[in-house]
């Protein structure tokens, strides 16, 4: 195997030509075999000179490609496996040296359907079919409209817990407060009478 060493490129970079003669050279060592020269292309000369260089911690990756559709299907393949044992895009794209919106855009598109059985319940507002899936959250109701509805109509089940006892400032009535610990007043009038009060005096 014969080995060449490429002079390095100027900072200014190459002309268009050279760049189309290189990809030209490419594209011939290719179409007429395997390469039987290796071209070895220096780093690019850094333009500001005097900087101490950093030291890189870096490894040699190889990947075997081919031509045949099972090159392609093999990353689906091996997608749709560990996203059926529960792993997240994430730890995906890590597994398989993929970009992260590569794995989410071919999830998106290519569902995996589980074996377990989703159940269906029905809308609490009215009545409409709800499929529940497993492992996520369980829906109540088939739209925000419904929701607001539901619990206007049943206040009642509101789990409240910020409640405070307080006594008003300008009529001296105890009142609950929700949500507001540091109110003063029991109602909208007895806030404008006292702020009224307090401009006369």
């Amino acid at each position: 195997m014969k080995i060449t060493k490429k002079k390095p490129l100027r900072p200014r970079g190459r002309t268009d030509e050279k760049r189309q003669s290189a990809k030209d050279a490419i594209r011939d060592a290719y179409a007429n075999g395997p390469q039987r020269e290796v071209q070895i292309i220096p780093a690019k000369r850094d333009l500001e000179t005097g900087q101490p260089q950093k030291k890189l911690r870096v490894c040699a990756y190889c990947r075997v490609s081919t031509d045949e559709d099972t090159q392609a299907s093999s990353y689906c393949l091996k997608i749709e496996e560990l996203q059926r044992e529960g792993h997240g895009y994430k730890k995906i794209a890590t597994m398989l040296d993929l970009p992260l919106n590569t794995v989410k855009s071919y999830i998106r598109r290519h569902p995996v359907t589980t074996t377990s059985t989703a159940s269906v319940t029905g809308c609490l507002n009215c009545g409409a079919p709800l499929l529940q899936k497993p492992g996520k959250k369980e829906k109540k109701f088939c739209s925000d409209r419904c929701r607001m509805a539901w619990w206007n109509a049943h206040p009642e089940r509101v789990n409240r817990k910020a409640f405070y006892v307080a006594t008003c400032a300008h009529c001296g009535q105890e009142f609950q407060s929700y949500g507001n610990k540091g109110r003063k007043y029991c109602s909208r009038l007895c806030f404008n009478q006292a702020r009224r009060k307090g401009e006369q005096g």
